[in-house]
């Protein structure tokens, strides 16, 4: 049989020059470092061409919506603007959207070997269900566990925790002139590993994080404050009924679950950074911990064994063998 002859394209990248990436001298955790500063400035320099060309990661086009009235063009809150950027720019733009996943995708395969020497990787994260190698490393680069002396100010930090500056009772959000008081790359990530990389591959799993969502989302459903038939439900606070109780158990049952997992990464980082672990709130309120041990509500210094007995079991199971 006659060898497939290659295309002229297929030929030329098979000729062209590997590129040669000199590792960092002073290991694979300032390696790690560096490649997710420049996967950090990559990823926000993409969503920074599509945002600014009305572009979508297709390459379709959309109009954005006004934010206010414009009395001199006529225009009101919620009516569209019609893009004035020529076609051919956007085009253009496109095309440096596409040179940055390429370049991305040759980050990412770079981050997944120098996340191999990451002992967090390696003790946890690893372990995780759904918890993929570029979350992992996000959480690894962004997290310094020396200033989050406590799980409530990592679990701010990742964006998970209920915003206690306007006594909303919500997760933080931007306001106009005030700091975030969260990562915003930590929040999307968390984001996606929970409701692309968990529960979109659920069926049939079980795991601990898996577990707490559904849970929540078992009792929520049988809550007083919602009515599932009606899709409506009562938020804290308010005696008014309000549209999207489905969605409010599914964020709810995610949050409740992430809260958990940062937890956990609280505890084993803290550890493997030499540092004292403290309860969290509701351990320290209610009197007890993980397994169901009397919580002593200060710090203790705990060794690598003993974080991850208090974690437990991380892993992954037949959904038939749990229920057992």
């Amino acid at each position: 049989m006659a060898k497939k002859r290659k295309t002229p394209k297929q030929l030329a990248k098979a000729l062209a020059p590997k590129e040669i990436h000199e590792p960092n001298p002073e290991g694979p955790e300032a390696e790690l470092r560096d490649l997710m500063k420049q996967h950090v400035a990559l990823t926000r320099r993409r969503v920074g061409i599509l945002h600014s060309f009305g572009l979508k990661d297709d390459g379709s086009f959309y109009n954005r919506k006004a934010q206010k009235d414009q009395p001199g063009r006529g225009i009101k809150v919620g009516d569209e603007i019609p893009c004035e950027v020529p076609g051919v720019a956007r085009t253009s733009a496109y095309n440096l959207v596409l040179d940055c996943d390429a370049e991305l995708r040759k980050l990412e395969q770079r981050i997944g070997a120098a996340l191999k020497g990451s002992e967090l990787w390696k003790v946890l994260l690893s372990k995780v269900f759904g918890c993929g190698e570029l979350t992992a490393a996000y959480l690894i680069y962004m997290i310094d566990f020396t200033v989050c002396t406590k799980v409530s100010q990592l679990q701010q930090f990742c964006g998970i925790a209920v915003d206690h500056r306007h006594g909303t009772g919500r997760l933080a959000r931007p306001v106009k002139g005030e700091k975030l008081p969260y990562c915003t790359e930590l929040r999307t990530r968390l984001w996606q590993t929970f409701n692309l990389g968990m529960w979109m591959h659920s069926a049939g799993i079980d795991s601990k994080y898996l577990r707490i969502w559904r849970d929540t989302m078992n009792r929520l459903q049988h809550s007083e404050r919602v009515n599932l038939a009606k899709n409506e439900w009562v938020p804290f606070g308010k005696d008014k009924w309000q549209k999207g109780a489905k969605a409010f158990i599914r964020a709810t049952g995610w949050h409740k679950a992430a809260d958990v997992f940062i937890e956990d990464v609280y505890i084993v980082g803290r550890t493997l950074a030499g540092l004292p672990v403290w309860p969290s709130y509701y351990a320290a309120k209610l009197g007890y911990e993980h397994g169901g041990k009397i919580c002593v509500n200060e710090p203790r210094l705990l060794t690598i064994d003993q974080a991850l007995e208090m974690v437990g079991d991380v892993g992954s199971k037949p959904l038939a063998e749990a229920a057992e």
